[in-house]
């Protein structure tokens, strides 16, 4: 599982399409259905009902979708909390276990909203 995959299933959840998600990432139906794909095989879930016209989150994908937002706006807060002025700045560690994904994609999300930290 990776953030890339996380990102193209929020947007997928949020526009109800796929062609929706491919435009608003500018990224092609495929590339949006294999990342989809991905991430299902990854949770071992189906995560939208495709048999359904506009396409609809499972019960597993509802989940999902409610767990992903805050990880993506956790990025989100990453990014600007390292970046001033387009340049990076401060110390960044990021740390990473053998098979943890193979991208991370730093994208700034328009619909972030700031969560609580325990």
């Amino acid at each position: 599982m990776n953030i890339v995959d996380l990102e193209s299933f929020v947007t997928v959840a949020e526009s109800g399409s796929i062609v929706g998600a491919a435009a608003r990432l500018h990224l092609t139906q495929s590339a949006i259905t294999r990342r989809i794909q991905n991430l299902e095989e990854a949770l071992g879930v189906e995560l939208f009902d495709r048999q359904s016209r506009p396409i609809q989150l499972t019960a597993a994908g509802k989940a999902t979708y409610e767990a992903a937002k805050p990880v993506l706006c956790s990025v989100n807060e990453l990014k600007s909390a390292v970046v001033l002025n387009g340049e990076p700045s401060g110390s960044f560690v990021l740390a990473s276990h053998e098979g943890s994904g193979r991208a991370l994609s730093l994208r700034r999300l328009h619909s972030c909203v700031k969560h609580s930290h325990l």
